[in-house]
């Protein structure tokens, strides 16, 4: 049962997770960028895009360069 599930989904394509996240290291490529600049980029909203920083900076694949009570700045790391 798994593993056919497993099979549906890889056929299916990539899931909506790993679509936000590869549109958030593409708008990172560019210039550090906030939370709210990355969201309007990746069309999404400000909560899902902080999840998934989150998830990339854990992963390595992201940094935080600068945070205040309001504001943070984000890059992506070089691989």
């Amino acid at each position: 049962m798994i593993k056919k599930n497993m099979l549906l989904k890889s056929k299916m394509g990539p899931t909506p997770s790993k679509k936000i996240r590869k549109n958030i290291l593409k708008s990172l490529n560019e210039t550090p960028k906030t939370i709210s600049d990355i969201a309007k980029e990746s069309h999404t909203t400000r909560i899902t895009a902080k999840k998934h920083l989150e998830a990339l900076k854990n992963l390595g694949k992201a940094k935080e360069i600068y945070r205040n009570r309001t504001y943070r700045l984000f890059i992506k790391t070089e691989e």
